[in-house]
């Protein structure tokens, strides 16, 4: 019937406009004029909606080139161009600080209640089956998930349910206080390689794809509740070689200050640097590598939810930054600039700095701050990034190796390599940049780099997200 009346005006209204006198066959152009823009402009709104919009708390860094070795070759005694090497990059979205205490404290408590409502639905536990959907709006069965608009009755609930609760408590017998069991917090999920399958995924139906062996990661719980972590070699046979699952305890490692730092009385921030609210606003550490990608994961899923039903392109994941994406962003694309703020030392004047590191010889709080300092406390580079030079070194995507950029592409360069677990250490090492509070001058510049095992959590390491801009227009 649309189709009818779209046919019958489409053959007809020409016919009308010439009949018609001319001062109303004008209006009437005018009208069908304005209707067109109108849906024009409709479709091309909608159009716009689907490209990435601004995620919250990033900033956009658009696309342009770099050199790499330059600084390093002008310091050294053989100002060689041979060892300069440059690269171009995409645009993409970067937190414009670090991740904050605060920020994955919110990813610790989602953790925490998914696990409660997976033991209140539970038969043997809380036996509540309204924490749990399994069933579609017409009766028809699903795979079940969790119901968050399910409250957690953590006073008034069943003795059932309250026990299935308290199972992720326990008693301090030195305080009596009643703590969270911070090993059951675990964040299972599964991540699709995306590189390597689009590296290796065309061949799976040719000859060749029995000549490729891939690696896979896995993880599960063995007879006992313990973690199992799997790295499984063979032959290239499906898609789903691709997919790898982790499961990774994200409570930080508060004792790193301990750790980090021999006979050094750190405990009062042991206690209370990631849980005090008067933290919120500083950088979380003593997170791993793995720990990091966690987050980034489950900040991904958290987008996708709520933007699901507003048409915006959810294709691109939250990440860590690849080595040469960080240093692109830290120098501003200024191949000159030794430091994100385009100076050539740390400090204005002879007690005025402008980032958090070590000014002195055990000298930690010239610069305003003993340890780590809140977010934004010193001025941004001129891409609007805080902090790209001191306060905590930050986790990039990269595995660290000596060559570093010369092995890597000149084309949004990524050197990637996933550590199976029979490899040697030297194999596990992820590359760390900015330099930190603890770091001197020298140690914060922004083509210096670093690197950590990636099952580390230390007091001077944290991370911040990254997000590839799909909108050709931002490029």
């Amino acid at each position: 019937m649309k189709i009818q009346i779209s046919l019958f005006y489409f053959y007809h209204i020409p016919n009308l406009i010439t009949t018609m006198q001319p001062m109303y066959r004008t209006i009437l152009v005018c009208i069908l004029f304005c209707i067109f823009i109108s849906g024009t402009a409709q479709s091309l709104s909608k159009n716009k909606r689907m490209l990435d919009p601004q995620p919250p708390g990033m900033v956009l860094i658009k696309s342009g080139s770099i050199e790499f070795n330059q600084l390093l070759a002008n310091d050294s005694i053989i100002d060689d161009p041979l060892y300069r090497q440059g690269a171009s990059f995409s645009s993409f979205w970067m937190d414009k600080h670090e991740v904050t205490n605060a920020m994955y404290r919110e990813f610790v408590v989602w953790v925490r209640d998914s696990i409660i409502r997976e033991r209140l639905a539970d038969p043997n536990l809380g036996d509540n089956e309204l924490f749990k959907i399994d069933q579609d709006e017409y009766g028809d069965p699903i795979p079940p998930y969790l119901d968050w608009s399910q409250k957690i009755p953590w006073k008034n609930g069943s003795d059932e349910e309250l026990a299935a609760i308290e199972s992720l408590f326990y008693m301090d017998p030195i305080s009596g206080e009643k703590r969270m069991d911070e090993k059951q917090l675990l964040f299972t999920f599964e991540w699709f390689d995306s590189y390597t399958a689009l590296k290796y995924g065309r061949l799976l139906s040719t000859d060749k794809a029995a000549s490729i062996r891939i690696t896979k990661d896995t993880a599960y719980f063995d007879t006992n509740g313990a973690i199992v972590t799997e790295t499984i070699e063979r032959p290239l046979s499906s898609r789903s070689d691709f997919i790898h699952t982790y499961i990774i305890p994200i409570f930080p490692d508060e004792y790193c200050w301990i750790t980090d730092f021999r006979n050094s009385n750190n405990s009062m921030l042991v206690r209370n640097y990631f849980t005090h609210t008067d933290y919120n606003e500083y950088p979380v550490v003593g997170v791993s590598w793995h720990q990091a990608m966690a987050y980034c994961q489950w900040r991904t899923m958290m987008f996708r939810k709520g933007n699901a039903k507003t048409g915006i392109d959810l294709s691109e994941e939250f990440r860590l930054p690849t080595e040469g994406e960080w240093e692109y962003a830290a120098r501003a694309g200024n191949n000159k600039a030794r430091y994100p703020w385009q100076k050539e030392d740390a400090a204005f004047c002879q007690s005025c700095f402008v980032g958090n590191f070590k000014p002195g010889v055990g000298d930690y709080t010239s610069d305003g701050a003993l340890t780590t300092s809140r977010k934004m406390n010193y001025q941004p580079n001129a891409y609007g990034l805080f902090d790209m030079a001191g306060n905590v070194s930050e986790w990039t995507a990269s595995a660290y190796f000596e060559a570093g950029h010369s092995m890597a592409s000149d084309i949004n360069p990524f050197i990637t390599y996933r550590a199976s677990q029979s490899d040697p250490d030297h194999l596990k090492q992820k590359v760390v940049r900015g330099g930190s509070w603890k770091d001197v001058s020298q140690q914060i510049r922004s083509d210096l780099r670093g690197y950590a095992h990636q099952d580390a959590a230390h007091s001077f390491v944290g991370f911040r997200c990254v997000k590839t801009v799909v909108d050709p227009r931002k490029q």
